[in-house]
C-alpha cells in the first residue's frame, strides 16, 4: 500500500506538470481558439461551475498523496494496529478524496475537451 501511495503521488504530480501545458493552451485568446475565451463567450455558466472545479480540484491529489504516503511510510505496519485505527481511518478518507478529485478532474476535463476541442 505503501508503495502504491507513492507511485499515486508520483503520477499526480506528472499529471498537474503536463496539465500546464493544456492549460496555456486552453487560456488562450478566442483569436488563437482558446477554449476558455470560447466557453466564456458561449456559455459563461458552464465554463464557470465545470471548469474552476476543474482547475482547483485536480491540484488537490498532489498534497492528499504526499500526506498519506508520508504517513504510511511513517507508521509502516504498526498503522494496523488498534489503537492507530483513527490514523487509518483518516489516510483511507483521504485517499479516497484523492481518487475522488482525480476522477472527477478527468471526467470534467475530458467533458472540456469535448465541448471545444483543445
Amino acid at each position: 500500500m505503501r508503495t502504491l501511495t507513492f507511485w499515486s503521488s508520483a503520477i499526480a504530480f506528472l499529471g498537474i506538470a503536463t496539465g500546464n501545458l493544456v492549460y496555456m493552451r486552453y487560456r488562450a485568446g478566442i483569436e488563437f481558439g482558446g477554449a476558455r475565451a470560447w466557453l466564456k463567450e458561449n456559455s459563461p455558466l458552464v465554463q464557470y461551475v465545470l471548469m474552476e472545479y476543474h482547475e482547483f480540484s485536480v491540484l488537490f491529489t498532489l498534497p492528499l498523496g504526499v500526506a498519506c504516503t508520508w504517513i504510511l511510510w511513517q507508521y509502516g505496519d504498526s498503522i494496523l494496529e488498534k489503537q492507530n485505527r483513527p490514523v487509518l481511518t483518516a489516510t483511507c478518507v483521504a485517499l479516497m478524496a484523492m481518487m475522488f478529485y482525480a476522477m472527477g478532474g478527468l471526467v470534467t476535463g475530458l467533458g472540456i475537451a469535448k465541448i471545444h476541442a483543445l
